[in-house]
């Protein structure tokens, strides 16, 4: 293209906002994939954490449906397998035969082993062994199935952080683009306005180069007040 043609055309404006809109391109694909990869690293690592949390109440789990099986949630014959269970627990058992053996002892020192009231003091023992020893149970049970409940909710938790992960992806991608456009959009304006100033610009000088070619023209040709080459102006024949 000519000279005037790149100054009329606006060429150097509409180069230089194609290399700015084409640097701006680059950055919304260099932004989202950077924003790609941390949303990629952050689900990985709050996916392992999930993944551990679930391990976790996998393993309370039997805990868990035990403590509701001996609390009557999942029915009497649940509950009754549940105290079954406890029944023949070794910690049970082992105090039972330790307090049996005292019982035995003292009713040995006090020549009452073989009265009916020891009979009677026994089943008490046991029956009161049984009952603190049930509660105690049940309470670590409990405290199982809270545990599992708290696994849970943090398993629940990374599913939530990995939503809000994306989420906030979604949004910054939604910005950058947003941005983007308009920062292109500024770019145009700005060629389109420095392309019309230009040719103004250069209209306007050779408008100027004109009228001074005219004004020229007209001295030369007599319209002025000075020398003509027709005797129309000062220097002309008397």
């Amino acid at each position: 293209m000519s000279f005037f043609g790149d100054l009329f055309g606006g060429q150097a404006s509409k180069k230089a906002a194609a290399a700015s809109i084409a640097r701006l391109d680059q950055a919304k694909t260099e932004g989202n994939t950077d924003l790609d990869t941390g949303y990629n690293t952050a689900a990985d690592q709050y996916g392992r954490a999930g993944d551990l949390f679930g391990n976790l109440a996998g393993q309370y789990a039997g805990g868990s449906k035990l403590y509701l099986d001996a609390s009557g949630a999942n029915g009497v014959d649940a509950a009754k397998a549940a105290q079954g269970q406890f029944t023949f627990s070794p910690a049970y058992q082992v105090n039972l035969d330790q307090g049996m053996q005292g019982l035995d002892r003292a009713r040995a020192v006090n020549g009452t082993l073989a009265s009916g009231g020891a009979d009677t003091d026994a089943m008490k023992f046991a029956s009161g062994l049984a009952s603190q020893e049930y509660g105690n149970w049940l309470n670590n049970l409990g405290n199982i199935d809270t545990k599992r409940d708290q696994a849970v909710a943090g398993q629940a938790g990374t599913i939530g952080a990995i939503g809000q992960a994306a989420l906030g992806t979604g949004s910054a991608k939604a910005g950058l683009a947003s941005s983007t456009a308009q920062n292109q959009s500024t770019v145009q304006m700005q060629a389109a306005k420095a392309q019309e100033d230009g040719a103004g610009r250069l209209l306007g000088g050779i408008l100027g180069v004109g009228n001074l070619a005219s004004k020229g023209a007209g001295s030369l040709f007599g319209s002025g007040g000075g020398y003509s080459i027709f005797g129309g102006g000062g220097w002309g024949s008397g």
